[in-house]
């Protein structure tokens, strides 16, 4: 049997005892993001706890434990409360309630044989409930259709700074001179000092890719209005690679922004034949340009590396042109395929893709 946290034994001794088998107790700890657990392991559990009435382990013959059970049970409930208590919360939580004062490493330490381990939080989009309805919906028939996108055409538009410098950068060992050294090589304290503008210069993109390769890309600055978004986007821009590249019909996605949803765009579209293919609101997730576009601002900051609004924009042609082949864009929307049965899994809320 693999390690299986304290807070997980509880877990499935209270479903246990609320009637539920082995294999639908398995079920409800991977639909709670418990962790995947094997039915042995659970039985185990189970036959420990019926033969001795409890989920502690049997103490070997190492040193006794510093801390008793019962402040164990003070960590887990203030870690459930909340998760982002550090080892000094924890001690401070305890001094107040036990009068002890625990090292934090003695704390950590008890923290993560209870099954708290430290991640690093990943951001994603907010999805409203109603909108994870509309997800769900969306993303099961996708996956009952067998979906393979082969004419739909992704876009959407980013913006796009000025940024000459990655978030991650190397120096040799004992790289740290004296203070005017310092001032010319740009280090601090042994870190490199990266100068960036309070307000930097930026650009706007509009793009698309499909399975039969990419849209051109429109730069531009200033607000897109309405009229903007028709006249430059759909006639010059869209309209073009339709013709030329799905003669035989397309599908056309794009998010609910209010300039795509006008009367003006919607009217143009009825009279082009531009087939706008709704898709629910709050859906980066399922719009594979916008890793387009992350990989579009880790390529000017890395290879680029524009310092000011011309380079910017040749950075992204560049880009453009050189990066986004057919088989780039074909391996990004064939990523869909992992990113629709997580939606399900997760009934419609947010995927982290």
């Amino acid at each position: 049997m693999g390690f299986i946290p304290f807070a997980v034994k509880m877990r499935i001794i209270f479903l246990w005892k609320s009637g539920l088998s082995q294999r639908k107790i398995k079920a409800k700890l991977i639909s709670e993001e418990r962790g995947t657990y094997s039915k042995s392991g659970i039985q185990k559990v189970i036959w420990k706890y019926r033969q001795t009435g409890s989920l502690v382990d049997r103490r070997g013959a190492g040193r006794k434990p510093k801390m008793p059970i019962e402040d164990r049970d003070i960590i887990f409930q203030a870690m459930e409360d909340n998760n982002e208590n550090t080892s000094v919360d924890l001690q401070r939580i305890l001094l107040d309630k036990t009068g002890v004062n625990y090292h934090p490493r003695t704390i950590a330490r008890v923290r993560r044989k209870l099954g708290w381990v430290a991640t690093k939080a990943k951001y994603c989009q907010l999805v409203r409930l109603e909108n994870c309805r509309k997800r769900l919906i969306y993303a099961m028939k996708c996956f009952e259709d067998d979906e393979q996108f082969e004419d739909m055409i992704f876009t959407d538009e980013s913006t796009i700074e000025i940024d000459s410098s990655t978030k991650l950068t190397f120096r040799r060992v004992g790289d740290f001179q004296s203070d005017s050294q310092d001032i010319e090589l740009g280090l601090f304290k042994g870190q490199k000092l990266v100068a960036k503008p309070k307000h930097p210069g930026k650009l706007h993109v509009w793009a698309g890719i499909s399975m039969r390769g990419a849209t051109s890309i429109l730069i531009f600055d200033g607000i897109m209005r309405k009229e903007f978004f028709v006249e430059e986007i759909l006639q010059n821009t869209l309209r073009p690679f339709i013709t030329s590249r799905y003669p035989d019909g397309h599908r056309f996605m794009q998010d609910n922004d209010p300039k795509h949803t006008s009367k003006l765009a919607q009217n143009f579209c009825e009279e082009n034949g531009i087939m706008w293919s709704k898709t629910p609101a709050e859906s980066p997730d399922m719009n594979p340009i916008e890793k387009v576009w992350h990989e579009m601002k880790h390529y000017l900051r890395k290879y680029s590396k524009p310092t000011n609004m011309e380079e910017l924009a040749n950075g992204i042609k560049e880009f453009w042109t050189t990066r986004m082949t057919v088989e780039k864009c074909q391996r990004y929307i064939s990523n869909l395929k992992k990113v629709i049965p997580e939606v399900i899994r997760r009934s419609g809320r947010a995927t982290g893709y």
